[in-house]
């Protein structure tokens, strides 16, 4: 595992990522002429070799297709009986954007095997739809589609829009941020709004910003008071950021927490660091319920970064208002503690093989950099204690959970 401080070439490794999967469906695609032969035009021209987050989730869309295919079809070359073939087609269609769709098929004839047959065709209308987006010009999409990006009506996760450009400068190098533009009449305030975040985290927390320049290349607004922020595994440097309903401050804090989900599916893409299971038995003190290994070794992975964020501001408190001075000693207090909370959660996963030793390592790495923060809490503790009631609050609760909930 690389040292977290100085973290890999993200960009190099997943182009060699994109570059492999490219060479391999390269090579299967001649099978499926019937039902997907624009994709063969499209590896033919090499469209989709160079890499970019689109081309990286098409490809990334087109191997699921193929595999579900594949178990539907041929089973036996996966060495799978008919009761494994089924649980499997069950639990992948159960966990895909379509899951509504199949459990409605799958009620009717009680077939896993049939149902998929016939969710395989709207998977392939799916990947024709973002095919007819993303390559032919003025088509649009004319099927619904579970996750949008931003607030795009009617759109695929890598909707095709008109962009604008926040030119970024970072250790001598400059790139361009692009942010979809949505809505005319709030896309220049949201740029403005963005441009000032960054500018803001690159001043106070600059490895921060170091980190969001290397990770962060497209910004999706969001327009809904039930989301604040997300991002896809299989769509890098994208995130999808509530751009209206959240302060200046909150805003600085989702650019980075989305940019922590693009630094943590680096290393799952990576390396094994967690060993999947469903087990319920850790309280999350951000979700305030109990939570598998998966949800509390991401928390704690990209809540880190909010506990820098507001470290690195706590110490240049002077130049902000009042009532943000409050916000952030209480955001940096909580989360400086709610990580600490965690510490036994990670340790007792390392014990029952929810983690493996490499994960293990990443989660040690990043309590060394909270516990660098102990000074700053202390004094911050001391010095405003009648101004962190919001702080004192949490942790009390914390504390009450901490009893009942015992590992």
């Amino acid at each position: 595992m690389q040292n977290f401080n100085n973290y890999p070439q993200f960009s190099s490794s997943i182009i060699e990522q994109h570059h492999d999967l490219y060479e391999e469906l390269n090579n299967v695609v001649r099978d499926f002429p019937k039902i997907l032969r624009p994709f063969q035009s499209l590896f033919e021209d090499k469209k989709l070799k160079t890499y970019s987050p689109v081309n990286y989730f098409l490809l990334k869309r087109f191997e699921k297709y193929i595999q579900i295919w594949d178990v539907t079809n041929h089973p036996q070359d996966h060495d799978m009986d008919p009761d494994d073939q089924e649980d499997y087609l069950y639990d992948v269609w159960t966990e895909s954007d379509f899951c509504e769709e199949f459990l409605d098929i799958n009620s009717k004839n009680l077939n896993p095997i049939e149902s998929s047959k016939k969710m395989l065709d709207l998977e392939e209308a799916r990947l024709l739809d973002i095919f007819a987006t993303h390559f032919l010009m003025g088509n649009k999409m004319s099927r619904p589609n579970l996750i949008e990006l931003g607030e795009a009506p009617n759109c695929s996760p890598i909707v095709k829009a008109k962009t604008s450009q926040i030119e970024l400068e970072n250790k001598g190098e400059k790139k361009n941020l692009h942010l979809y533009n949505f809505d005319k009449e709030d896309h220049p305030i949201q740029k403005e709004r963005i441009t000032l975040a960054l500018a803001r985290i690159k001043k106070y927390s600059p490895a921060a910003f170091d980190r969001f320049f290397n990770l962060t290349t497209f910004i999706a607004p969001l327009n809904d008071e039930g989301l604040v922020s997300y991002s896809m595994q299989d769509l890098p440097e994208v995130s999808c950021i509530n751009l209206f309903n959240r302060d200046d401050l909150d805003l600085m804090d989702d650019l980075l927490h989305e940019n922590g989900h693009h630094h943590m599916n680096f290393y799952l893409r990576s390396n094994e660091l967690i060993i999947e299971d469903d087990d319920d038995i850790y309280f999350s003190p951000w979700r305030r319920a109990l939570r598998p290994i998966r949800g509390i070794y991401h928390a704690v992975f990209t809540f880190y970064f909010a506990c820098e964020l507001y470290a690195d501001l706590a110490k240049n408190l002077n130049d902000f208002s009042k009532e943000e001075q409050s916000k952030i000693i209480n955001r940096f207090m909580q989360e400086f503690y709610m990580l600490g909370y965690c510490k036994r959660y990670i340790e007792h996963a390392l014990k029952t093989q929810k983690i493996t030793k490499l994960g293990f390592q990443l989660m040690q790495e990043i309590f060394k950099l909270t516990n660098s923060f102990s000074e700053l809490a202390e004094g911050l503790d001391r010095q405003y204690k009648s101004d962190l009631a919001d702080f004192y609050e949490v942790k009390k609760y914390l504390e009450e959970q901490k009893q009942t909930y015992t590992i």
